[in-house]
């Protein structure tokens, strides 16, 4: 991409009223990162602690989605009924994850990095 069409995407986008876009892996120091920035962005702006808290749980509800349901996931998760090894290994995942507390089941969602595209 050129200089000159990375501006003309950074206006379009500025005067839409999008502050922020990010495309490429999700990781946990990605998600402390941007949630850094975004909270220092609101406090520049003088949000109030309603609107913080408010802007801060969307964001978090919104990388949990695209952690939990990035098509790389959803595309791993499809196994082919002719190869009976995918399957069993399907299966034995799912047994494992059914089986895990539900907190280490998380912490392992944060630990893997997916591909996004966020505005």
């Amino acid at each position: 991409m050129l200089a000159s069409q990375l501006m003309d995407l950074r206006g379009m986008l500025h005067s839409q009223g999008v502050i922020f876009a990010y495309s490429g892996y999700v990781t946990e120091p990605v998600l402390s990162g941007v949630g850094e920035a975004l909270k220092q962005k609101l406090t520049i702006d003088d949000a109030d602690t309603k609107t913080l808290r408010s802007v801060f749980a969307v964001f978090v509800e919104q990388m949990q989605n695209i952690i939990r349901y990035s098509a790389e996931k959803a595309q791993s998760a499809l196994a082919p009924a002719s190869d009976p090894r995918a399957m069993r290994a399907d299966r034995a995942a799912r047994s494992r994850s059914a089986s895990a507390p539900r907190s280490a089941a998380r912490s392992r969602a944060r630990s893997r990095p997916r591909k996004c595209c966020a505005s």
